[in-house]
């Protein structure tokens, strides 16, 4: 019981000779609805020759119940390797290839190490949810995966003999990002990889209008322009600016894919999208997979097929910085700017509500991208790369042993 109210109620109701502070502040053991016993703060609970089952889940080993907060709290009591068994097949299809299966799993140990005090101050490891890795029990294990465990027992991604901090996620759509532009400093092992690799990666798009803008931002009035900044090495989004009637409001690193939680499509998928509209060819003129139509300056190292675009160039200088604008001959792409920003080209491109009522993000990629790709794993061994080939092509300078 939570309550001495709940405690002194069940008393009267069931015409049980207790005192109220053997109830109160416990957890109960019942029987045929009867009271058989009650533990203060936890209870442990270990089946005989078969697996624990709760809520329709079975587990291995252990569970041991606590109060906290007034809520029981289940923990399932087991050691890494019988965790993984639960972890893997949720967080990677069973059915691919097995080094992809191999790569995940001490991907997966190496987080669970590395986080396990990560939910100290709720008195237990790692969660079985998205914030740490899915968990699902006995009841979501499959041979295949249970296998690709029990062949990688034990086996770790080292960095300079630390153990690594193994980030994964589903796609990236060509490109992973360094872990500096996701969430905190500069990670060694944690580096922009080029991928090529990827087959059956999330390719999206969404639409906003600028009503549904201004009302994500709330303080800054009428949003009336985006402004979105984005790498033209690896096509990720850098910074995305609304403009609005008081002020601005600028998203940068994951803030930029979780501004969008609150709209009816929730989180933003990946941050390597492109805004479009209306014009047909604009997608393709900022394909990063066609460079020879790019440019990133007046002095034209890159080359643009002026008249099969019809469209011109106009070169300025802001503040010592060379801007190259993308044009066509009516004036409509005046918003597509290409700027060199020392050795990191970056592509900016703004939409303003005068000229349309909505913007369309269009990407590839699901997830932060920071790390291994779990589609390019497979896409991978597929290939005939062994699970530690798979490791280390995303983990820079890695160990594996």
């Amino acid at each position: 019981f939570t309550t001495e109210t709940e405690a002194l109620n069940y008393i009267k109701k069931n015409n049980i000779n207790g005192k109220v502070h053997k109830l109160f502040n416990t957890i109960g053991i019942y029987s045929n609805n009867y009271l058989k016993i009650a533990f203060q703060d936890k209870v442990s609970i270990k089946a005989h020759n078969e697996h624990i089952s709760i809520l329709n889940k079975k587990y291995r080993n252990m569970l041991e119940i606590r109060v906290l907060n007034n809520y029981l709290n289940v923990i399932n009591i087991l050691d890494v390797e019988e965790y993984l068994y639960g972890v893997v097949p949720s967080e990677m299809p069973s059915s691919w290839e097995k080094e992809a299966l191999k790569a995940q799993a001490v991907a997966a140990r190496n987080y669970a190490y590395v986080n396990k005090n990560i939910h100290f101050n709720e008195n237990y490891d790692i969660c079985d949810t998205l914030h740490c890795q899915i968990y699902k029990g006995v009841s979501g294990e499959e041979r295949s995966t249970n296998q690709a465990v029990d062949e990688t027992k034990n086996i770790l991604a080292y960095y300079n003999n630390e153990k690594i901090n193994a980030f994964y996620y589903s796609s990236n759509g060509g490109y992973s990002d360094d872990s500096e532009n996701v969430w905190f400093g500069e990670t060694p092992y944690l580096r922009a990889v080029k991928d090529e690799n990827e087959e059956g990666g999330k390719v999206w798009t969404r639409t906003f209008t600028f009503n549904e803008l201004t009302n994500l931002a709330s303080n800054i009035g009428n949003v009336n322009k985006v402004i979105l900044e984005s790498s033209l090495i690896t096509g990720r989004v850098i910074s995305l600016e609304l403009i609005g009637e008081y002020g601005e409001k600028v998203l940068k690193k994951e803030e930029i894919r979780s501004f969008f939680s609150k709209s009816v499509g929730g989180i933003l998928e990946s941050r390597n999208f492109k805004m479009l509209n209306s014009s047909s060819y604009i997608n393709e003129l900022v394909s990063p997979n066609k460079e020879n139509l790019f440019f990133v300056s007046s002095s034209g190292k890159y080359s643009l097929n002026l008249d099969k675009y019809n469209i011109i160039k106009h070169d300025k200088t802001i503040n010592n910085n060379n801007y190259s604008y993308i044009i066509d001959k009516n004036e409509k792409l005046s918003d597509i700017i290409i700027k060199s920003k020392s050795n990191n080209k970056t592509l900016i491109s703004t939409i303003s509500r005068d000229s349309y009522d909505t913007i369309t993000f269009s990407g590839k990629g699901w997830g932060h991208g920071v790390g291994m790709s779990q589609y390019g794993a497979n896409s991978l061994a597929k290939k005939g790369y062994t699970y530690d080939e798979i490791l280390k092509y995303y983990y820079t300078g890695i160990e594996v042993r």
